[in-house]
């Protein structure tokens, strides 16, 4: 849906931001219910999924092209907490972030 297209566009430019369901509910003045609902049903994942998912592929881009520290390019891509990157890297990687570092530098 349209709404849903708005609400990507927005996670794509302030992926790195502190950003919430609600935030992006205001920026485009909808009731956050009502975007959560509609981002679902077209997406079949919620909004801070999503925006976890986008995170770490922005992440994984960072470690391998990037030569920064894992600390450095976790909060550079949104999130606050650096073991909350590592949970949620792992989860959706199946590697750490190190291992995931490790693997593509081996591979060239």
């Amino acid at each position: 849906s349209e709404l849903t297209q708005k609400a990507i566009k927005i996670i794509h430019v302030k992926y790195y931001q502190d950003i919430s369901l609600s935030q992006i509910a205001q920026y485009m003045d909808v009731n956050s219910d009502y975007l959560s609902r509609v981002f679902k049903e077209d997406l079949g994942i919620g909004i801070s999924e999503y925006i976890n998912i986008f995170r770490i592929n922005k992440a994984k881009y960072k470690i391998i092209s990037e030569n920064k520290s894992v600390k450095d390019i976790a909060y550079e891509t949104g999130f606050t907490n650096y073991n909350y990157f590592f949970k949620v890297f792992k989860k959706y990687v199946g590697a750490t972030p190190k291992e995931f570092e490790s693997n593509c530098k081996s591979s060239i």
